[in-house]
């Protein structure tokens, strides 16, 4: 898409640039990194055609002689100003708006979304793990909480059902919400949270709060940003604002080396990022599961042996796992794995 449009917009006899549309946040990263004088020179827009019983959509970029041209044209589509904003920026306007309004950033297990923001809407995500902190802390200079970090850390033990025991790091919002939504109720009056919901058409979603039918609503963006902030004052009024203070700017880290991604101590991570030799991508084949004996010595062995520092199990594709190790180790460790060699393969991260 990048090349296929530079040509166009380099090729003086082409005005209008027809794509079929790939991922619509791709394209919002691709028109984000746009010198501004060339964004000022392109209006866009989304069609979408019926082929038969399918509908494909098409990006259009029309390339135009002036920035006044391009306001011309959006005049005729739409005069109001909070079209021009929407056409210059997007969501980016509001990420900036949020980032120079100094607020407070609150999350539910949000590292993942925090890169999202940071690689789409504000600058290339930094290589360097401690530049990336650092500018992650600056940017979001309001300080950034992160309510599952908070609930590991406390007194609260919420399982997510009664028939299974609980994993405390494991805890979903639905279920982090809900049981911090009883224990409110249950203080006495005058030290009871009141999170008080307009009764009106634009927040009937939030209504009803002691429904059955509230499970519906949670992984709608709205329902779930409401539920992450009423969370975090929840957690705030049970633990005490001075308690909550403590866990600014740690972000959960799920399957990791460490409990969370501390942004206060910028160089904690550095010594494992920077000895990837010492990380090792065990991927496993079919031949694992023929054989209990087997299995049940690389487990103990290789996966849980005593070599291992740390492993990270990666189910996404099949049975594999990362694993640290002591660095004294790695002569005995790969003679070990050795030994199995015609069950799983064995590589280190830069590999």
């Amino acid at each position: 898409f990048n090349d296929k449009f530079n040509a166009f917009f380099n090729n003086p006899e082409e005005k209008i640039f027809k794509h079929e549309k790939v991922v619509r946040h791709l394209i919002l990263y691709f028109l984000n990194k746009l010198d501004e004088n060339i964004r000022k020179r392109i209006f866009i827009e989304y069609k979408e055609e019926p082929i038969g019983e399918e509908t494909k959509s098409y990006i259009i970029i029309h390339k135009l002689n002036s920035f006044e041209e391009k306001q011309q044209k959006i005049n005729q589509e739409n005069n109001e100003l909070i079209s021009l904003i929407k056409r210059e920026k997007g969501i980016k306007n509001i990420i900036e708006k949020i980032i120079n309004s100094k607020k407070p950033i609150v999350g539910h297990n949000c590292f993942i979304d925090l890169l999202f923001i940071m690689s789409h809407f504000m600058d290339e995500i930094p290589k360097n793990f401690h530049t990336f902190k650092l500018k992650l802390k600056n940017e979001f200079s309001g300080g950034i909480y992160d309510t599952k970090y908070i609930y590991n850390s406390s007194k609260f033990n919420f399982a997510e059902n009664k028939n299974e025991t609980n994993i405390k790091n494991n805890i979903h919002l639905e279920c982090l919400y809900t049981n911090l939504f009883e224990e409110n109720k249950k203080l006495e009056n005058d030290k009871k949270i009141i999170i008080e919901i307009p009764e009106n058409e634009g927040f009937v979603n939030y209504l009803n709060e002691g429904e059955e039918n509230k499970e519906k609503k949670f992984h709608q963006a709205d329902y779930d940003s409401f539920t992450t902030g009423s969370s975090f004052i929840y957690l705030q009024n049970l633990l005490g604002e001075k308690t909550v203070k403590e866990y600014e700017n740690k972000l959960n880290c799920y399957h990791g080396l460490y409990s969370c991604y501390d942004l206060n101590n910028l160089d904690k991570e550095e010594k494992f990022l920077n000895n990837t030799t010492d990380a090792y991508f065990l991927i496993f084949n079919e031949k694992i599961f023929e054989n209990n004996e087997i299995k049940e010595k690389i487990n103990e062995e290789i996966i849980n042996s005593k070599y291992v520092k740390c492993k990270i199990s990666s189910k996404e594709i099949g049975w594999s796992y990362i694993v640290f190790i002591n660095s004294e180790d790695k002569n005995n460790y790969i003679q070990i794995c050795g030994k199995y060699k015609d069950y799983f393969n064995i590589k280190t991260i830069l590999e």
